[in-house]
Formats: structure tokens, sequence, C-alpha cells
């Protein structure tokens, strides 16, 4: 099957539920720290992570 050639790091939200979605949650093995919908999508390994305080006023944050 064509599904066991690729295997997929989503880093953008939209694109994990669309993988999900389109019943391609088998192939993914890597994802944004952000993703986490459908929850079982956080036993897949975080490829990122946030450089900024998110507790932090937005003036704080600014660049």
């Amino acid at each position: 099957m064509m599904k066991d050639r690729f295997k997929i790091v989503s880093l953008i939200l939209s694109g994990t539920e669309r993988l999900v979605a389109l019943g391609l949650a088998d192939v993914i093995v890597g994802r944004s720290h952000e993703c986490d919908f459908p929850s079982y999508i956080k036993n897949i390994p975080a490829c990122t992570q946030t450089r900024l305080n998110i507790n932090a006023a937005s003036g704080e944050i600014s660049i």
C-alpha cells in the first residue's frame, strides 16, 4: 500500500488535523508542539518548541 512508503512530520495544526481526517494519522511521525487534536496526537514526538514565554504580557513578547 502507498501509505507504507512515506512518513510525515506535520508542523501546522490545521495540516495535522487534515491528515487525521484523511485517515493518515498512522504515517505522522512528528508534529509541532502546538498540535494537540485529536488528543492521541500528543503521543507522537514534538519536533518544535516555543521560544517565547507564553505567560508574558504582549509588550514583553514583542520582537
